[in-house]
């Protein structure tokens, strides 16, 4: 049987909790822990109505493991980053068992905790070369010469459940560290297609897709004649970026920004850390979450997303327009790879 011991803290917390009629069950989700544990501390005050005023000797209790014990462990944390404590326990490392707790309490004196793992994209190393290729080419570029180029994407808004957060063991300084990352891609229920444009100063307007279909070459160059056109002529815009998309290189489209002269700059692959506006979709989807639970139908979504995109102010675009020389060094430092501007 795993006994969970509790500190002193916790011991007066369940006194005080017992005082105020809470049950067993009510203490226990309380404190994050067990029914069984509180129940046991609650039949030895029946015994001892003392018992909450002692204070709990652990101090002599032999340790679960040594030096060398320990220094297994950490090193079993290190190497299978992504197993679970419990799982950790359990492995045998060590020559026992270990509980979850145990395992948490040496991994922290050793500064290994549990964080979630950042997540990138994998780049190729053909998107590296090219990333840095750009990043040189633009490395001496102003925020005055970057305010006048357009960004934009598509991005999508969903009530739906979105997949659960990666956790690894790790050091206090190594988060970015690229053993500790998830490489992955996105993936989910789409309810609301929508394409936005920024610059350093201004926003174009938002567009949504026709409800239950994502942007197609049609929809595209519907939104390049009525948005992206009339923008790029009122506004001296020096470059178009757009990423790979099928809808955005189709013949139908190149023929008709060459027609109408919309200069498109070469936009490296798998780039997102480098396209404003996918701080500016994240910042909405962190402020979309907390109002995801009063939204019932898709004109309630349209009105929440249109509203958010209101809120995006000029301050924000002026502050994502002074980084890119940042970015563009950041990529350049790591050699064409992923940087610290993940999405």
């Amino acid at each position: 049987m795993v006994f969970h011991h509790i500190n002193e803290s916790q011991k007066k917390a369940i006194n005080t909790f017992h005082k105020r009629g809470l049950n067993a069950t009510d203490i226990a989700k309380e404190l994050g822990v067990s029914r069984s544990t509180i129940s046991r501390h609650l039949q030895r005050m029946k015994k001892d109505p003392n018992y909450f005023e002692k204070k709990t000797h652990l101090q002599n209790r032999k340790p679960c493991l040594d030096e060398r014990g320990e220094r297994h462990l950490v090193r079993e944390a290190l190497i299978s980053r992504f197993d679970t404590f419990t799982e950790l326990g359990q492995s045998g490392v060590v020559g026992k068992v270990l509980s979850r707790n145990t395992v948490a309490r040496v991994l922290k004196k050793h500064g290994i905790t549990k964080e979630v793992t950042k997540k990138i994209r994998w780049l190729k190393e053909s998107h590296q070369t090219a990333r840095l290729e750009f990043a040189k080419a633009h490395q001496n570029w102003t925020t005055s010469e970057w305010n006048k180029v357009l960004f934009s994407d598509e991005s999508n808004f969903s009530t739906g459940k979105q997949s659960a957060r990666l956790k690894l063991s790790r050091g206090a300084e190594e988060a970015d560290a690229l053993r500790n990352i998830a490489h992955t891609s996105f993936s989910g229920i789409i309810s609301c297609s929508v394409w936005g444009g920024i610059t350093g100063t201004q926003k174009t307007n938002l567009v949504f897709s026709p409800e239950g279909k994502t942007m197609n070459k049609d929809l595209y160059l519907d939104i390049l004649k009525h948005e992206v056109y009339p923008f790029v002529t009122d506004n001296d815009v020096i470059g178009f970026v757009q990423n790979s998309a099928p809808c955005h290189t189709s013949k139908l489209t190149k023929e008709w920004m060459d027609q109408h002269n919309i200069d498109t700059m070469k936009w490296p692959p798998n780039s997102p850390d480098l396209n404003l506006i996918e701080p500016v979709w994240a910042w909405m989807k962190a402020e979309f979450k907390k109002q995801e639970g009063n939204i019932t139908n898709y004109s309630n979504l349209q009105r929440e997303v249109k509203k958010l995109w209101d809120e995006v102010d000029s301050a924000m675009l002026e502050r994502l327009s002074q980084s890119m020389p940042s970015r563009m060094a950041a990529v350049i430092d790591a050699n064409g790879g992923s940087t610290k501007y993940v999405i």
